[in-house]
């Protein structure tokens, strides 16, 4: 069963009051975590360990089924994720995962995708009455549309001090796209490209500088460029002879990006490529790398991550992986395909939890107890695939009644702390 929420009208429970927003992290000197590497690397030059990074686990969050696909999802530093289902041809609608529980957030009366939120919570998406109107952006806790465009938004991407960027074409011309900013403060937006080119794939770092990629369809072959705005002034980061995309910038203002040859990586105005072939990267704060690369045997691509001076290949049940984000913990939700392109899903990499504890937070408390609940009464679609096998008490592959007694028997309240438990509660402590 998944919960329902009025449209645009979802908290966190149970007086839960401080955000991730606080967590503090040990930034790492990336450098030092690329000289592990020695130099650009690709599958067949650096050893890969199969599998996820020691203190985390993959867990899937959807199970959709044929016929409906996903929006790239987010993540946030809280483990909170948000994504959209849509089924052709034009009905679509958000979702969140929060607290160990799958919500639907929208009703399906609109089109609505793209959804993106902060370590606040907040949350934004793009929406209108069908898929080819969708030319508003919509912020949730604003129940407000606070943008317009001639034509259609891409999916909004958001940093954790209220801003927010996109792109749309200008309607005389199909091949230009801008960049536009949305700042919450303020209530204002602003266009912040204005090349005349293909602007798309814009990502904003914590201190407000935005990137990137600026295609010129009008050549053949075409070319593109990485741009950066850094408030107002705007650079290029690399020759406009290339066909460079996809890029990403942390807090630290360093920069990744996919062209032919690989990821690419700029730090203080030095670039160096990092992984031969690799597509699609994102990158955090510590310095930890997602990205795809396509198995030469299975000529499908494959999700990675770089953590720690390791290469890792994520379990991805032999489907097709594609686009992610990535948070501060090293956690990522990304996408999954059918090979014949009939379904999406979305896969998560998270810290591992101990039985019982759907939200992470090394408590057995009411949260628990609601997607407990969820877990025995849901419907054969069971949107809450991942965090069930939580809830397997004896297990034996369900939860039921049985496993309901061992639960009441482990309750140990917000207030006690289990025993060795590596979860949330290891990076933060939380405020009840």
């Amino acid at each position: 069963m998944v919960g329902n929420a009025a449209l645009g009208r979802v908290s966190r429970g149970d007086g839960r009051r401080q955000t991730c927003a606080n967590r503090r992290f040990v930034r790492l000197v990336f450098a030092l975590l690329i000289g592990v590497v020695g130099g650009s690397a690709g599958a067949g030059e650096f050893p890969v360990v199969e599998g996820p990074p020691p203190g985390f686990e993959v867990v899937r969050l959807t199970n959709v089924g044929s016929g409906v696909g996903s929006s790239i999802p987010d993540i946030n530093d809280c483990g909170e994720v948000t994504w959209a289902h849509f089924t052709p041809p034009f009905e679509s609608s958000v979702y969140v995962y929060r607290d160990g529980v799958v919500t639907r957030v929208t009703d399906g009366t609109l089109y609505e995708d793209g959804s993106t939120l902060d370590n606040e919570g907040r949350m934004a998406w793009r929406r209108g009455p069908t898929r080819p109107t969708a030319n508003d952006l919509y912020i949730a806790d604003w129940d407000a549309v606070v943008f317009t465009g001639p034509t259609p938004l891409s999916w909004p991407r958001d940093n954790d001090v209220g801003q927010l960027v996109w792109d749309t074409t200008l309607k005389d011309n199909s091949n230009v796209c801008e960049i536009f900013e949305f700042t919450r403060a303020t209530g204002a937006w602003r266009q912040v490209s204005f090349e005349g080119l293909s602007s798309q794939g814009a990502q904003i770092n914590n201190a407000g500088v935005i990137v990137w990629a600026a295609f010129d369809f009008n050549v053949s072959p075409w070319q593109s460029r990485i741009l950066m705005d850094d408030h107002g002034v705007t650079t290029s980061l690399t020759p406009g002879i290339g066909q460079r995309q996809s890029p990403d910038i942390n807090d630290d203002g360093v920069v990744v990006w996919m062209d032919s040859e690989g990821v690419h990586i700029m730090e203080s105005g030095e670039t160096r490529l990092l992984f031969s072939e690799g597509r699609l990267p994102r990158i955090n704060n510590q310095g930890h790398v997602y990205f795809s690369f396509e198995d030469a045997v299975t000529i499908s691509p494959d999700a990675h991550v770089f953590m720690n001076g390791v290469f890792y290949k994520l379990p991805d049940e032999g489907l097709r992986s594609s686009r992610c984000t990535i948070n501060n913990l090293g956690e990522i939700a990304w996408l999954i395909f059918a090979n014949d392109g009939s379904f999406s899903d979305v896969i998560l990499l998270r810290r591992a939890g101990s039985l019982f504890d759907f939200d992470g937070d090394c408590r057995i408390d009411l949260r628990d107890l609601r997607a407990m609940q969820i877990c025995v009464n849901r419907d054969p679609a069971g949107m809450l695939l991942a965090d069930c096998a939580r809830g397997d008490g004896d297990d034996d592959g369900d939860v039921d009644l049985f496993d309901v007694e061992i639960f009441r028997a482990a309750m140990n309240g917000p207030s006690v702390a289990i025993s060795d438990c590596e979860g949330e509660n290891s990076y933060a402590k939380i405020e009840r």
